[in-house]
């Protein structure tokens, strides 16, 4: 799946419904990766180019944000570590 390391502010973020573009998505500073991130959420430009597959960097937020959903659902008690083993491909 897909994750990256976050900061202990990142760890809890803002509740859902405070992203302006998207009430789902938590609005955090875009000092943050995330927050860089989020910042693109309704950008309609490409956002990532690779062989066929295009996505706009709206579909990749989205993409990410269901990603970042089913983590927090499936994490267990403890330290919250994701570890990522992919090729350098659109899913990684």
């Amino acid at each position: 799946m897909f994750g990256d390391a976050v900061t202990p502010a990142e760890a809890h973020p803002p509740a859902a419904g405070t992203h302006p573009a998207h009430p789902a998505l938590p609005a955090l500073p875009a000092d943050t990766i995330t927050g860089a991130v989020l910042a693109l959420a309704d950008v309609d430009r490409p956002g990532l180019v690779a062989n066929d597959l295009r996505l706009s960097h709206a579909e990749v937020v989205a993409r990410a944000a269901t990603r970042a959903a089913w983590l927090q659902a499936t994490r267990r008690d403890g330290p919250f570590h994701v570890a990522l083993m992919l090729d350098n491909v659109p899913e990684f």
